[in-house]
């Protein structure tokens, strides 16, 4: 039953739309990051 609701809830879910200034703005802020963080945590969605 779960798994039913979790596929049912991931059609009704869009993913966002980035635009080129909002992609900017995510690399930006990825960037400022301490190298010692780890940035392979923060995932940003390919459009």
């Amino acid at each position: 039953m779960l798994r039913h609701q979790l596929t049912v809830v991931q059609r009704q879910v869009t993913r966002p739309a980035f635009t080129p200034d909002d992609r900017f703005l995510l690399a930006g802020l990825l960037h400022r990051l301490p190298m010692d963080k780890p940035r392979h945590r923060v995932t940003v969605p390919l459009a």
